[in-house]
């Protein structure tokens, strides 16, 4: 996001460079409140460390969840990549079907 506002201002967008001040602001206020905000955001929600051999109990179970997991993200990959249609709504749309390099419109 941040390198995108760049380029908009670079292009000269005046949107771009108001982004940008208040990105600026924003970063400065956070760093002069940070100290205030730690016992008050992030000391309450503080639970530790928490890794999946504490939650499961041995390091088998975890290996195993893990394995299965990867597992299933290369499967439903594939299946989205293998498929040869399109992976989301918009990119069977229309232009597709109108467009000057499709077959069938000549």
């Amino acid at each position: 996001m941040g390198v995108l506002t760049w380029a908009a201002a670079g292009e000269g967008r005046m949107d771009a460079v108001f982004a940008l001040l208040c990105g600026l602001a924003g970063t400065a206020l956070f760093a002069q409140l940070h100290e205030t905000l730690i016992p008050v955001l992030y000391d309450p929600t503080n639970v530790g460390q928490i890794i999946l051999t504490d939650l499961l109990g041995n390091y088998a179970a975890a290996v195993a969840v893990l394995g299965i997991g990867f597992g299933l993200c290369t499967w439903g990959i594939g299946k989205l990549w293998g498929s040869g249609g399109p992976i989301v709504a918009f990119e069977g749309g229309r232009d597709s079907e109108t467009s000057p390099g499709n077959a069938e419109n000549g």
